[in-house]
C-alpha cells in the first residue's frame, strides 16, 4: 500500500492473504498514519464476522469472501466508487 504514496488508484483490492504481512495489520498501518482517502475492499477467506468488522474498524469500506463472484466483485467497486470521499 506503499503504492499509494507516489500513484492515484480509484479503488483498492486488498487480499488479506499476502506472503510477508498480514492484510489487515497493513491497512491498519497504513491507516494509522493518514486516513486512507481511496476506497479498499478486502477480501480474503476469512470468513467470521470478527475478521469482517476488523477490517471494517481498520479502514476497509467493504469486505468479500473468497471465492469471489466476478458479477458481485464489480457491483461492489461500483458501490464505493460512486460514494463521495472526504
Amino acid at each position: 500500500m506503499a503504492a499509494t504514496a507516489v500513484s492515484s488508484y480509484d479503488a483498492i483490492i486488498l487480499d488479506l492473504g499476502l506472503l510477508d504481512v498480514d492484510g489487515l495489520e497493513l491497512l491498519a498501518r497504513v491507516a494509522g498514519k493518514a486516513p486512507i482517502k481511496t476506497p479498499v475492499l478486502v477480501v480474503g477467506a476469512r470468513d467470521g464476522v470478527e475478521d469482517r468488522g476488523r477490517a471494517l474498524d481498520v479502514g476497509a469500506d467493504d469486505y468479500l469472501v473468497t471465492p469471489i463472484d466476478p458479477v458481485e466483485l464489480e457491483a461492489r467497486l461500483r458501490v464505493l466508487l460512486r460514494r463521495p470521499r472526504h
